[in-house]
């Protein structure tokens, strides 16, 4: 854990502001802790005894007056989190890629994509194939045509079928 000391520059006017601000009720939870944290701290508390009476995490108490001494008191109230990460956007050809791969080919020895596998093959998550796909109304493991089969003895069969719908009395027999 890291004791950050507030800024001694903090003037009494910011003082009296963050103490009218705490009085508000149209603060949201997190800028109301933040704010008690920088006034807390403001009064001589240690990180660990504010930490204790407010419930919150040492580390917490570090990053609010970090942020209180980079950016003031509009930094406590209007900067949001910053975790570093976040979602990374998905290129346009990398979308196209993908909107074109589902519509013209089929992948080896398969009927369709699947989500896990458009995602190998183009190297991103499959929730993010996924979003692709539902944003464009791609829906590949419905098959919306006909497909043939690959049965060389497909013929005789089908005319086995159609035969027995065609002649009642031969139908009636097998059934029997």
């Amino acid at each position: 854990m890291s004791n950050v000391a507030i800024d001694p520059n903090v003037g009494e006017g910011d003082r009296l502001v963050m103490k009218e601000l705490l009085k508000q009720k149209r603060l949201s939870a997190r800028q109301h802790q933040r704010l008690q944290v920088v006034v807390v701290r403001l009064e001589g508390n240690r990180p660990t005894e504010i930490a204790w009476m407010l419930g919150v995490r040492p580390a917490t108490i570090s990053e609010t007056v970090r942020r209180f001494n980079e950016h003031g008191v509009d930094g406590l109230l209007h900067l949001p989190r910053n975790h570093g990460g976040g979602k990374r956007p998905i290129s346009e050809k990398t979308e196209h890629t993908i909107v074109g791969m589902v519509k013209t080919t089929r992948p080896k020895n398969t009927t369709h994509w699947s989500l896990r596998e458009i995602a190998k093959t183009v190297g991103i998550s499959a929730t993010a194939v996924h979003t692709i796909l539902r944003k464009h109304h791609l829906t590949p493991h419905l098959v919306k045509r006909f497909r043939t089969s690959d049965d060389p003895r497909l013929a005789e069969k089908l005319a086995d079928v159609v035969g027995l719908y065609l002649n009642r009395r031969r139908m009636r027999s097998y059934c029997a």
